[in-house]
């Protein structure tokens, strides 16, 4: 499949400014980011440190990847890399609604209220940008130069997405959260 060279570098701007942003955000809290990996219950309590390691700083040199490779065409690992994460964001949320544990911290840190709640909308969020990403990773980049309006729209779509991504993620802990009071 064949994308246009414009949503490939969309794509991957805002994927892996996602997770750089991520990844810094949870280091930077690091001790409240382990303890919210340790409230999801899905790791024994020797694991839960180092894990919370491995998590934080693969968002951020992922996201990383994701920004420079996109330059050099070598996009495809770190995208790859991003969906598997995404998925298992997705599936470990998803386990823990099913446990009916919707008062953890969803753990998004800089893109969502703090304390947000989990909900399905996480879950389906996660899912649909992994979808994204690996159809972006998946795909081949039609040569093609960029010209003045793809550049013009590509700084839409960079200010945009984001303003919107962090608006749903605040109505969704917002709506969620009052649900749950």
């Amino acid at each position: 499949m064949a994308l246009d060279p414009l949503l490939v570098l969309v794509a991957s701007v805002l994927l892996g400014g996602l997770f750089a942003i991520g990844g810094i955000s949870k280091l930077m809290g690091f001790a409240a980011f382990v303890a919210t990996v340790g409230n999801y219950r899905l790791l024994p309590d020797p694991l839960v440190l180092p894990v919370a390691l491995l998590v934080a700083s693969s968002e951020l040199l992922l996201g990383l990847a994701a920004l420079v490779s996109s330059r050099f065409g070598m996009l495809m690992p770190s995208l790859f890399g991003i969906a598997a994460l995404l998925l298992i964001y997705a599936a470990s949320i998803g386990i823990n609604l099913l446990r009916g544990r919707r008062h953890i911290d969803c753990g998004c840190n800089a893109f969502a209220a703090e304390g947000a709640p989990l909900n399905w909308y996480l879950v389906g969020r996660n899912a649909v940008l992994a979808v994204v990403a690996l159809g972006v990773a998946s795909a081949i980049a039609m040569p093609r130069p960029l010209a003045m309006i793809d550049w013009i729209s590509a700084l839409g779509a960079l200010v945009a997405f984001p303003l919107l991504y962090v608006a749903f993620g605040q109505l969704s802990a917002a709506s969620f959260g009052k649900a749950m009071s």
